[in-house]
């Protein structure tokens, strides 16, 4: 990658900052293994990583089964999609496989 220019106070441009960065990170990233609405993703092996687990945070439940999904918001972390079954996969942390 080439080093941004000092401009004429001896500063470096945010613009020529930002082009540094993004091709330093584009260097550096190994091919996707796959896009997701056109975003690159990349498989981790859960068996590699120290911690990994999924969380959801919902609001809204009505507790009414049938039409929970009407009025229920959900926040998912650590979601994850599964390239040959193409499913969302979610991985229970420690204490969530102790109850």
């Amino acid at each position: 990658t080439e080093n941004p220019r000092k401009n004429g106070n001896g500063s470096t441009s945010l613009e020529q900052k930002v082009k540094a960065t993004e091709a330093h990170d584009h260097a550096e990233q190994p091919p996707p293994d796959g896009i997701f609405m056109n975003h690159p993703i990349y498989y981790r092996s859960p068996a590699k990583l120290q911690s990994f687990h999924s969380t959801a945070h919902c609001i809204g439940d009505n507790f009414m089964k049938e039409e929970a999904w009407k009025s229920k918001s959900c926040q998912f972390q650590n979601l994850c999609f599964d390239t040959i079954s193409h499913d969302f996969v979610v991985f229970a942390s420690p204490e969530q496989l102790q109850l």
